[in-house]
């Protein structure tokens, strides 16, 4: 069963996913997150947001961009209330919404499943709190860590 859009919930439950977090990254940096998230969560599959990709040193960040594309992965959360609290922390983002020094944001983004490209959900992603100064995007659509 697909999961509802989350303007149609009361509580969004999707994650969408494109660095250290992804259940395919290799990297050490989040190994302890990705096994957390694979016990709490279901991969829907491959999805893509409109953003452009930076490399920030070992792992990526995000800006939204409705001319550029990232590829990810879609999670639906099991029980979100419980799962925030640590991925804020693992992410860097300061309870009740941020501060002004946080490096990401949690924000709902629009996402397309591969699996079905002509609908759009709406999920959680963390994003870059502000443009990365002095870098460019990366080419490529995909995280490879």
């Amino acid at each position: 069963m697909r999961p509802a859009p989350a303007s149609q919930s009361p509580a969004c439950r999707l994650l969408f996913v494109y660095g250290t977090l992804m259940p395919t990254a290799t990297s050490v940096l989040g190994g302890i997150e990705r096994a957390r998230l694979a016990a709490v969560a279901v991969d829907l599959g491959p999805a893509t947001v409109c953003a452009r990709l930076y490399d920030l040193g070992g792992y990526p960040g995000l800006v939204p961009d409705p001319a550029g594309t990232v590829e990810g992965e879609l999670l639906e959360l099991a029980d979100p209330d419980a799962t925030w609290p640590w991925l804020d922390a693992y992410e860097g983002v300061a309870p009740a919404g941020g501060s002004a020094t946080d490096e990401y944001r949690r924000q709902i983004v629009p996402v397309r499943l591969l699996s079905d490209p002509n609908q759009d959900m709406a999920a959680w992603a963390y994003v870059m709190a502000r443009e990365p100064a002095g870098l460019t995007p990366l080419p490529m659509r995909r995280w490879v860590a």
